[in-house]
This record gives C-alpha cells, structure tokens and sequence, in this order.
C-alpha cells in the first residue's frame, strides 16, 4: 500500500524566519554560501515531513497544551522547525534559532 503524501505549507511567520534567518547568515555574517546551503539542508528537512510526519517529538509545554494543535520539532542544525499535522496537511509554523527562547515565539499559538 502506498505511504500517504502530506502537503506542506508555511504560515507566514514562517516565511519570514526563513527570511530573516537568510538576511543574518547572507548579509550580517558575510557568508550567503552558507546561508543558501542551510535553506537546502532545511528545505530537504521539510519534504521529509510530507511522508513521515509523525517522526519527530511533540513539543511538550504547559503553555501549549491548550493550542488547537500538536506541535512538533524538527532540528536542522542549530534551529528548531516547528510544525503541527492536520488531517492532509504539514504546517511549518516557526523556524527558531535552537538557543533561542522558543516558547516565546510560540506563545501567540497558546489558545489559539
């Protein structure tokens, strides 16, 4: 039997952290090789996620647990993808630098 297809998509938070992450590793540290790099190793990353969704951990927090979704990590590098699964459907909700206070970011998804 045929392993189901999950579509991705990206809110546009996500859209922009990608962006932002860029800017910084392209322009603030003088290194757009290495930015372009990290895109492709975090694009790869993400169309994993279309066939094994369920690969990665829930992201465990007290604030999080009255969100409409389950979130779940994806490490690439030094940054977190986090993303929740809906019924045919991956959603990367932020990309977070791992050293970063992660639930802050994710804090406008509690109650949501």
């Amino acid at each position: 039997m045929p392993r189901k297809k999950y579509k991705i998509e990206y809110l546009p938070a996500a859209d922009r952290d990608l962006a932002e992450i860029f800017t910084y590793i392209a322009v603030d540290l003088a290194a757009p090789q290495a930015a372009v790099n990290l895109l492709k190793k975090m694009e790869r990353a993400v169309k994993s996620l279309s066939t094994f969704p369920y690969a990665h951990s829930v992201y465990q927090s007290a604030e999080l647990r009255t969100a409409p979704f389950e979130f779940r990590a994806l490490v690439v590098a030094s940054y977190l993808v986090f993303y929740y699964v809906t019924e045919n459907t991956v959603t990367i909700a932020r990309v977070v630098y791992g050293r970063r206070d992660a639930q802050s970011v994710l804090d406008e998804f509690a109650g949501a």
